[in-house]
This record gives C-alpha cells, sequence and structure tokens, in this order.
C-alpha cells in the first residue's frame, strides 16, 4: 500500500485526529517513507481500524 494510496483511505475513514496521529508518527520517524505495511499501522492505530483501512485500500485499488 503506497502512501498516496493510505492518504486517500485516511480522508474517507478516519477522523482528523487519527489523521494528524498518522502524520506525527511519519514525521517522529516511526513510520518509513514509501510503502506502509499492516505491521507500521498496527503501530498507530490497532487490530481492528487496520483491516477497515486495508480492506478499502485493497477494494478500490482493483478497480
Amino acid at each position: 500500500m503506497t502512501i498516496a494510496a493510505f492518504h486517500y483511505a485516511l480522508h474517507r475513514h478516519l477522523k482528523l485526529r487519527d489523521q494528524e496521529k498518522l502524520v506525527a508518527h511519519i514525521l517522529n520517524g516511526h513510520i518509513p517513507e514509501g510503502n506502509l505495511t499492516l505491521g507500521d499501522l498496527h503501530t498507530v492505530y490497532g487490530t481492528n481500524r487496520v483491516l477497515l483501512i486495508h480492506y478499502f485500500v485493497d477494494s478500490t485499488s482493483q478497480g
């Protein structure tokens, strides 16, 4: 999942506070630039929200 794809999912599904939380983690070096992994997302959000976002991104990227 690319940063751009994840940002799209963020704006569709996450509250502003959660978006800011992810940005803070990226700026602090906790999440590397480039592709995000499920492990990276678990660090920020926890299981349930990660699965929702991952499902959303997968379903939209397949057309």
